[in-house]
């Protein structure tokens, strides 16, 4: 299947192609396959998050022993801005990481938090200079 995303308002488009599959015996496979098709298309090309990350971001804070100090309440707050600044929605955010709040944060996640969140912002002033110059 390809899948083509079109921004209405620049016009630029990006065209993803995924395999799909579907096995039943009856008459169902080709819908289940364009139906996974789909699922996959939209994943990766929004990098949405499915909380099943086989790589478990989220560090027990409870032990002593190896866990990640939780981040400082002026980095809860520098995250909070940078999540309004790059119109990111926050409950996204805690889903990822798998926390209730951002207090709740390991300093790595919060690292890789901000690292992501700079790239979004980085493409979005990038769009935006785009935009200015036609």
């Amino acid at each position: 299947m390809a899948y083509t995303f079109t921004d209405v308002d620049g016009g630029e488009e990006i065209t993803t192609k995924v395999a799909g599959q579907g096995l039943d015996a009856g008459d169902k496979a080709p819908y289940k396959a364009m139906t996974g098709a789909l699922k996959y298309a939209l994943l990766q090309s929004f990098l949405l998050a499915t909380g099943d990350d086989p790589e478990e971001e989220r560090i027990s804070h409870t032990s002593g022993n190896g866990s990640e100090r939780l981040i400082t309440a002026e980095e809860a707050r520098q995250l909070r801005l940078l999540v309004d600044e790059t119109e990111t929605e926050l409950e996204r955010v805690l889903s990822y990481y798998k926390v209730n709040s951002v207090e709740e944060m390991s300093e790595g996640s919060y690292r890789r938090a901000v690292e992501l969140l700079n790239r979004k912002r980085a493409k979005q002033t990038q769009g935006e200079n785009a935009h200015a110059q036609d």
